[in-house]
């Protein structure tokens, strides 16, 4: 065969190969979608202290003065629909800090008290502050939800400062919700997405492949078991979101509201526990504070304070903090929100 003659023939294989990835992608996103759930329901209780919210887009809310006691921790909700005792009329003299986030705010696991804000409250009024720390998380919120939370709750308490608690998990999908047919109730179903390990290596190729393909996608979920198989403490370097490209534009709308409100804004990274080796979204934190970054908005990662291994016994389980870590975490933002009092 002369090369006159292979080469178109070379040419169209070539050309084939990207056409036939055209085809598959749409066919991929119709036939696979990409939309896991646990097996089992998370044990929020939803009938005792959550309920449906009439914004489709919030989900669901906790209930204005109802309470629960679990494993010994009451976990009581006040009349604005918060874990928190009940917020004061505003004062003149009163600076007014509101902690907006998710379970890490709410105070999973401790009692209110050792919660992350209300460490920080003791912290500066043991400086002679007028100043009262507020809570204002939910568990299992996301970025979207922590938009709406602002805007129709935290900012009509013309706070002085909002600070903004963010972890990994707040750049996941909203929760869906599920009922249970014998009773009528519903349960929430949080996290309903999973994380897509670059077993293929992050490049800014790979990574832009993650983003925009769903044939990528797939391929290296396919490819994990497999990479598990052949090396059994197999763990990726780096893992991809899939509700990372939303969270980043409701963290924007966050950003870009309170700046028309005239509200100060805070942003407080708290990691997951490292237990050695690379830190498994640790790019996801560097996209965080380069987004923040280009804003301005201070910004306070605790990653180093909670993972440096000088202190135990910060973790209850890996993502949630002791009164120890809480504690930790209120004296070290103190020291970024002082500016502001």
């Amino acid at each position: 065969m002369s090369l006159n003659k292979s080469i178109p023939k070379i040419g169209l294989i070539l050309l084939s190969v990207p056409v036939t990835l055209l085809i598959l992608e749409p066919v991929l996103r119709i036939c696979i979608p990409l939309r896991f759930r646990p097996d089992q329901p998370a044990p929020l209780y939803a009938s005792t202290t959550y309920r449906l919210s009439e914004n489709k887009e919030l989900v669901y809310e906790q209930k204005p003065n109802s309470d629960v006691v679990i494993d010994g921790i009451d976990y009581g909700i006040n009349a604005y629909g918060f874990r928190d005792r009940e917020y004061r009329p505003a004062s003149s003299q009163d600076k007014r800090v509101v902690c907006v986030g998710d379970s890490l705010t709410y105070g999973w696991l401790v009692p209110l008290m050792d919660t992350y804000h209300k460490q920080l409250e003791h912290v500066l009024k043991a400086e002679n502050r007028s100043v009262e720390v507020m809570g204002m998380g939910v568990v299992g919120y996301n970025l979207v939800q922590e938009y709406h939370l602002i805007k129709d709750k935290a900012a009509r308490l013309n706070p002085d400062l909002i600070v903004l608690q963010i972890g990994p998990n707040d750049f996941e999908r909203t929760v869906a919700i599920k009922t249970v047919q014998e009773t009528g109730k519903f349960v929430l179903l949080p996290y309903h997405d999973v994380n897509i390990p670059y077993v293929m290596g992050k490049t800014k190729f790979t990574g832009f492949l993650m983003r925009h393909s769903h044939l990528f996608k797939l391929l290296n979920l396919a490819l994990y078991p497999f990479a598990e198989k052949r090396d059994k403490g197999y763990q990726p370097r780096d893992v991809y979101l899939l509700g990372e490209e939303r969270s980043f534009q409701y963290l924007t709308k966050i950003i870009d509201f309170l700046d028309g409100k005239k509200i100060p804004l805070a942003v407080v990274l708290f990691p997951r526990q490292n237990h050695g080796g690379p830190y498994l979204f640790a790019s996801l934190t560097q996209r965080i504070r380069r987004h923040l970054d280009l804003r301005r908005i201070p910004t306070l990662d605790l990653y180093d304070r909670l993972n440096a291994g000088t202190e135990t016994d910060l973790y209850k389980d890996g993502q949630h903090l002791t009164a120890k870590g809480n504690a930790l975490a209120g004296r070290t933002i103190a020291d970024i929100i002082r500016p502001y009092l």
